[in-house]
């Protein structure tokens, strides 16, 4: 990157990344980068609804009401939380904003297949685990005891198969919600890149002796 003066100063990718995602978080006015000051919440937002979602239908079948609601919510929100903020800004954002040379769609897919997993794959393995543990210890429901036992967990499978077959329709359009969204908000970032480039991309010496 080439300074305020003449002379060039040669930098790393990672602390071209940092340079430039300082600028973006620090850019006037906001709504000049709104797909990134927006865009992350709207892809988690999407993977939590998908997993509250997700985790009502079985709360419901297995006749929970109140018992154990936050319990069974932390990990099904904690989780879409967290690793959407991590993967935002260790993998989503990374190669917008450094404008790499790849494939824009297969990037918009990677990143729809991991929201997927977040919020369709992960609450459908662990939305029935709690509810049927929940509903086994406030007896909400007739699970055999003990719980881990094979015949608990035959008994189970046998439960939860028609849920699942009730709620494929749903699943199919929450992964195709996943999909949908990181697309706009990938294209939108794309596009709000190439209009700032040039400040964006222009560095002093301040900037960079801050950085270091």
């Amino acid at each position: 990157m080439q300074s305020s003066k003449t002379e060039r100063i040669r930098l790393s990718e990672d602390e071209v990344y940092r340079l430039v995602l300082k600028k973006i978080t620090e850019w006037s006015p906001r709504s000049a980068v709104w797909p990134f000051t927006y865009g992350t919440g709207g892809i988690i937002a999407a993977a939590v609804a998908s997993s509250t979602s997700i985790n009502s239908v079985f709360r419901t079948k297995f006749r929970l009401g109140s018992y154990g609601r936050l319990h069974s919510l932390f990990p099904l929100v904690g989780i879409p939380i967290t690793f959407g903020i991590l993967f935002n800004f260790t993998y989503y954002m990374k190669p917008i904003l450094l404008q790499e040379r790849q494939c824009l769609i297969c990037h918009e897919l990677r990143i729809g297949a991991i929201q997927s997993v977040l919020g369709v794959v992960l609450p459908c393995v662990l939305a029935p685990l709690t509810s049927t543990y929940m509903a086994y210890r406030f007896l909400t429901y007739p699970i055999p005891s003990p719980y881990f036992s094979p015949k608990s967990m035959q008994h189970m499978a046998a439960l939860l198969r028609p849920v699942f077959t009730k709620l494929r329709p749903r699943l199919i359009g929450f992964t195709a919600l996943q999909f949908v969204v990181t697309g706009i908000v990938v294209d939108q970032q794309v596009r709000c890149v190439r209009r700032i480039a040039d400040e964006l991309y222009s560095f002093d010496e301040r900037e960079i002796r801050d950085l270091r």
